[in-house]
């Protein structure tokens, strides 16, 4: 696993809501020169961690419509070489999920219209040893852009160990209070000598 820092993380959260900015753009939001981003970024690169810079495309202002994901099964065990070689003979396959369980993976598509679905339907169900299919249409899409899920959240202070004056201690009492054995006990809410009860005459 790449070890990254906060700024490493916002970086990646800055590039995924649009590839196209510039590192001076980026270094004014993350506090680094320019320079210095651009190493980040460069190295995030060498990691592996960016595999690629893409743009989002609206499919349905071209004529592609319909999006959908069909789950594909297949008889005995089917090696991943298999189920990619059979689900890729479609053009109209943009993906494939190979799954643990049922199903053994899941497609997504794109089309023109249910027809056009249909038939990419049928081709997938004619290739290979595809025993059954079944096909879930899109209504919507909502991608997650502005929070990276994976940065890392610094662990909180232990109970009873904040610093403040006044937070209960490890060992119970209050700190700043009074304490048992002090000879004065002070009343509730009251301050100063006369809150000093007056001890019994011997």
């Amino acid at each position: 696993m790449a070890d990254l820092d906060d700024i490493d993380h916002a970086l990646l959260r800055l590039l995924r809501q649009d590839a196209r900015r510039t590192f001076s753009e980026m270094a004014e939001k993350v506090g680094l020169s320019v320079a210095a981003v651009k190493r980040r970024v460069d190295r995030l690169r060498e990691l592996g961690v960016i595999t690629g810079f893409t743009a989002q495309i609206d499919y349905a202002k071209l004529g592609w419509g319909i999006e959908a994901f069909t789950e594909l099964r297949y008889s005995g065990s089917a090696p991943v070489s298999e189920i990619i070689r059979t689900a890729t003979v479609a053009p109209e396959v943009q993906a494939i999920y190979t799954t643990a369980g049922d199903p053994d993976a899941l497609v997504s598509i794109r089309a023109r219209d249910m027809r056009h679905l249909q038939q990419v339907i049928d081709t997938l169900r004619r290739a290979g040893n595809v025993t059954g299919t079944k096909t879930l249409m899109v209504m919507d899409v909502w991608t997650r852009s502005d929070v990276d899920p994976m940065t890392p959240t610094r662990p909180s202070a232990p109970s009873g160990q904040s610093g403040q004056s006044g937070s209960p201690g490890p060992s119970g009492p209050t700190r700043g209070g009074p304490t048992r054995g002090s000879g004065t006990n002070r009343l509730p809410g009251a301050s100063g000598p006369s809150s000093t009860r007056p001890r019994p005459a011997s």
